[in-house]
């Protein structure tokens, strides 16, 4: 919640510029023209993004197997704040409780051998998704391989977009049959 706040603050004085001191100008806020030639329509300067490994991760599919021509489904779990380092570095970053997350984008991505089936859905208050996979007639029976994928963007502007995202991977999470 704190870098929440922080960043949404960093925006707003990148966006807006610092009006108790005028004598510095557009050129102590690097953003603000480009900002403003954003919202006048005339492009801008690229804008930076920064991720955050904030979103916990739990899925597990709604049974041991699917056949072909049906739905998979699998239920997702999204928490905050992730076990690991925010920032990416690989350093465990043990937490005493989880919140759920809730308005959570999660991305579900199975992959049957040669054959990549995605779907999409969003979290709801609880911070639970059950993702409907159509097991399309062109899928392979065989074990799946499930990736995962939740983001939201927490502050978005001219110049800077800040999204808090998580990422897991399953193996042999269900089987497709015929």
């Amino acid at each position: 919640m704190r870098k929440t706040v922080a960043a949404l603050l960093l925006a707003a004085s990148m966006t807006l510029g610092a009006p108790s001191v005028p004598a510095l100008g557009a050129s102590a806020v690097p953003c603000r023209q480009g900002a403003l030639s954003v919202l006048r329509g005339r492009g801008g300067p690229e804008m930076d993004t920064v991720q955050i490994r904030t979103l916990h991760i739990d899925a597990k599919a709604t049974a041991k197997s699917f056949a072909i021509g049906r739905s998979a489904k699998v239920a997702v779990t999204i928490t905050r704040p992730a076990g690991e380092d925010p920032l990416g570095n690989g350093v465990q970053v043990p937490s005493p409780t989880f919140v759920p997350a809730s308005d959570i984008y999660v991305g579900v991505g199975v992959n049957l051998g040669d054959v990549f089936l995605p779907a999409f859905g969003v979290t709801g208050a609880d911070g639970k998704a059950v993702i409907d996979i159509k097991l399309k007639d062109y899928a392979v029976p065989t074990k799946a391989q499930v990736s995962v994928y939740a983001y939201h963007t927490d502050v978005d502007t001219a110049c800077m977009r800040l999204e808090e995202n998580g990422f897991k991977k399953y193996k042999n999470m269900f089987t497709v049959t015929r």
